[in-house]
């Protein structure tokens, strides 16, 4: 009896361990989602705080940036279904924006000191509205992933607490 029982606890033992091992996955994919998304706020707040820029070293005004960001998969790696295992998201590469100088903004100041012959002046291609709106997505995503990250933490824990 003694020994069926130790069985038990031996099989159980292990797939604590291993429910452990795949909540630290999710640990991974929460924490590259929040690396994510503040990498785009800080790009967010960036294009706001260059709005009025009208020349930059390249004698161009400020182009909006903008993040590029993909799955984050390690093909090497396999899930016991055989799926490849997910590390969350990675950013690709911050940049311009393409075609940023087609969306540059006109305004007729014949006083500025940037304006041309004809008294108009190139704005950056930021609009303060869409910034803000994506400001307040990524908020709410940084935030979904917090939840998430420390929601596995707890359930990590209690896994840990069952297994002693």
């Amino acid at each position: 009896m003694r020994k069926i029982f130790g069985a038990a606890v031996l099989i159980w033992l292990s797939w604590c361990l291993g429910a452990v091992a795949g909540l630290e996955n999710a640990l991974d994919i929460s924490a590259s989602g929040a690396i994510a998304q503040r990498t785009r706020a800080q790009v967010a707040a960036e294009n706001i705080a260059n709005i009025d820029t009208t020349k930059t070293s390249d004698g161009l005004p400020y182009r909006r940036k903008v993040v590029i960001l993909r799955p984050a998969e390690n093909f090497k790696s396999r899930s016991r279904a055989g799926q490849p295992v997910m590390n969350g998201v990675s950013v690709v590469s911050v940049g311009p924006e393409k075609d940023a100088e087609k969306k540059f903004r006109r305004v007729y100041q014949p006083n500025h000191p940037d304006a041309d012959e004809s008294g108009f002046v190139l704005y950056p291609n930021v609009n303060i509205t869409e910034e803000l709106i994506q400001l307040s997505e990524i908020s709410g995503a940084f935030e979904n992933n917090v939840v998430v990250f420390n929601n596995t933490k707890a359930m990590m824990q209690a896994s840990l607490e069952l297994a002693q």
